[in-house]
């Protein structure tokens, strides 16, 4: 689901925690990988493309989210807690990012085993 920089400040001023994936092109095969793996767990995730952001919208995001396109950021109360648990590596497999998303608490454990 693409947000808005003004929908996205709202989940980061809210507190929210959420996956946000940062995109700057179409297509591409992180955003594949992500979208199988949601599916299967029955879990959303938010996009945002950064090519649609004025310089001042990047130049904020970066401090609120320091990332790179394309990236899996994982949010946690409105805060992004660590720059290590970000995905960059656009080939991750489908086991490895279920991993990664249940180690972070977005898929209870108990998923795994069906």
């Amino acid at each position: 689901m693409e947000l808005s920089y003004k929908e996205l400040n709202k989940k980061f001023e809210n507190k929210e925690t959420f996956i946000l994936y940062f995109d700057g092109t179409d297509g591409d095969v992180l955003e594949d990988t992500l979208n199988r793996v949601l599916e299967k767990e029955n879990l959303v995730a938010y996009t945002i493309n950064t090519s649609k952001l004025s310089q001042d919208e990047i130049n904020t995001l970066r401090y609120k989210a320091d990332y790179e396109e394309p990236s899996i950021v994982f949010i946690k109360e409105g805060n992004d807690p660590s720059i290590l648990t970000h995905i960059t590596d656009v080939y991750i497999s489908d086991e490895s990012l279920t991993t990664r998303l249940t180690a972070l608490g977005f898929i209870d454990n108990k998923n795994l085993s069906e």
